[in-house]
């Protein structure tokens, strides 16, 4: 894994005007005029140090979340929590069913975890054996899949299973219509990490901004290996905005859009177009590499998609999809037309 093993990778193509961005899972959200605005008049905090520990943003979400404020840890977005926990368990067993999201593996090999890599299927069947003392490593929804796991099956994994570590990264929780975990199942967990992340589901990478819940005995060991101040001032003032307002997005709306992207791919015959729960999805190209149709949407129309083939267990013909605005979409499918017999 790489740095750069990820999606909106703009950078690599200098001089190119990107019009359409489907590589990395954020959605299109109208912009919120209220947030920049509400940034602007908090600007004098550029001038001073932000706390610590962004504790009164932990106490904020535990408020809104029906949690004590010493169950949840802010963090600079989902991967200083991923690498923390990482940290945390270092030189453990870790076991991480594919495909999903690189930073676990990549966090897990920094901090000398040996790596156990079942498929999906085979860990949720109950055939993989998980050894006490051990790190289990979930991203629900799932990524790049999209698929969200079975709610009671994953609460009563970890009940049965008090000995192992269980790290539930729900970065995309709001992006689904099914049943997540939700903060106050888990603080009475002895062994379960929930992590969230409000800057995608606001879709405001740029700052970056996530946090834990957990038990606060287990939480607490994570507190010494947190640096001072990781979370800047922006990110924790928008923290406080993003606490006083709702979902930027509606859901279904969403969802429905995907549906028509799905339907439009599909008549073209040469993508298959993989189950999925959220907004974004994985297809796969019956002739192209990934890595062909990626530098050629780029190239010719200025659109951006994933390559998938950096995922464990996919192949060079797999990308991933986030669905965006139906301006967007429909410029998407225009410019596949345009290749329909290569991709056929």
């Amino acid at each position: 894994m790489k740095l750069n093993d990820h999606g909106d990778d703009r950078y690599r193509y200098p001089g190119v005007e990107i019009v359409a961005d489907f590589s990395s899972n954020v959605p299109h959200l109208p912009e919120d005029e209220g947030l920049w605005h509400y940034l602007t008049s908090r600007k004098e905090v550029l001038h001073r140090y932000p706390e610590p520990r962004a504790y009164s943003l932990e106490v904020g979400i535990a408020r809104a979340q029906g949690v004590s404020a010493e169950s949840v840890l802010v963090t600079s977005g989902a991967t200083e929590a991923i690498y923390m926990i990482a940290h945390l368990f270092a030189e453990r067993q870790s076991y991480i069913p594919q495909p999903t999201f690189s930073e676990y593996r990549h966090s897990a090999k920094i901090y000398g975890h040996t790596i156990i890599e079942p498929s999906i299927e085979a860990f949720f069947s109950g055939t993989v054996e998980v050894v006490p003392g051990s790190v289990v490593w979930l991203c629900n929804p799932n990524n790049p899949t999209g698929i969200t796991y079975d709610h009671q099956q994953l609460l009563e994994m970890m009940r049965s299973n008090p000995s192992v570590a269980f790290v539930v990264d729900q970065s995309y929780g709001a992006f689904t219509p099914k049943q997540v975990l939700l903060p106050w199942e888990v603080i009475d967990l002895p062994n379960c990490f929930l992590i969230r992340s409000l800057t995608k589901t606001y879709a405001i990478p740029g700052l970056r901004l996530g946090y834990i819940t957990a038990a606060p005995a287990l939480l607490e060991q994570l507190v010494s290996l947190k640096l001072p101040w990781s979370v800047n001032a922006m990110a924790v003032e928008t923290g406080y905005y993003l606490l006083e307002n709702g979902l930027p997005f509606h859901l279904e709306a969403l969802l429905e859009e995907r549906k028509w992207l799905v339907e439009q791919l599909i008549r073209l015959e040469g993508v298959e177009v993989f189950p999925t729960d959220t907004h974004y999805f994985l297809a796969k190209l019956k002739h192209l590499t990934a890595s062909e149709l990626k530098d050629w949407l780029v190239n010719h129309h200025g659109i951006l998609i994933r390559d998938a083939s950096n995922f464990r267990t996919l192949s060079s013909h797999h990308i991933r999809l986030a669905t965006q605005s139906r301006a967007e979409n429909e410029r998407l499918v225009e410019a596949l037309k345009g290749l329909k017999n290569t991709l056929c």
